[in-house]
């Protein structure tokens, strides 16, 4: 099967397109089994143009046995 073939359809294809990456482990303890959870942000009205302080709550994945959340996949690290 060509690479482009597997973009045409991804759903169709998923497991051929899983095949080809790579199973993501965590720094800490190499465990490679995620849970989701939340990291909840609250930003100042004074910080933005809001008329009171809001909470918002961003997706992380962390360690299912240790809790930790990459960098890697954690979008608030730079």
């Amino acid at each position: 099967m060509e690479q482009n073939d597997l973009f045409k359809n991804p759903t169709a294809n998923f497991q051929e397109l899983a095949k080809q990456g790579e199973v993501v482990g965590c720094e800490e303890c190499e465990h490679d089994v995620w849970y989701p959870a939340f990291i909840l942000v609250k930003v100042s009205k004074l910080q933005s143009k809001l008329a009171k302080d809001k909470i918002f709550p961003i997706q992380v994945y962390k360690c299912a046995n240790c809790g930790h959340i990459n960098r890697s996949i954690n979008p608030l690290e730079d």
